[in-house]
């Protein structure tokens, strides 16, 4: 049972809805964040506690449900590692610096 219900908690925590990835910055100007992952990831898991935490407006593209976005990945990047989070189309890899690269720009003050 415990199994079950770690899988079942592990789908309900990865299980994103799209947003359309463009937020608001503290300065006014905007960002648009593209998150390339796939669900069973555990960096990407890292990222994604990140960016709920955060309430950061993502879109996610799963490179293991759809081939597009790994070609597109590649062909980008020259790689398939994931998490691999485009920040205004400028990729960057390694979950500790995509989450530093958050907290950076959306953590409230005081927190």
């Amino acid at each position: 049972m415990y199994l079950v219900s770690l899988l079942r908690d592990v789908v309900a925590r990865t299980s994103r809805v799209d947003g359309d990835g463009l937020n608001v910055l503290s300065d006014g100007s905007t960002v648009h964040l593209v998150l390339y992952k796939f669900d069973t990831c555990r960096f990407c898991r890292r990222v994604f506690d990140s960016v709920d935490a955060l309430q950061v407006n993502v879109e996610y593209r799963d490179i293991r449900r759809e081939r597009r976005w790994k070609k597109e990945l590649m062909e980008v990047t020259g790689k398939s590692q994931v998490p691999c989070l485009f920040v205004n189309g400028v990729p960057m890899h390694e979950s500790a610096d995509i989450i530093r690269w958050l907290e950076g720009r959306f953590r409230q003050a005081g927190g």
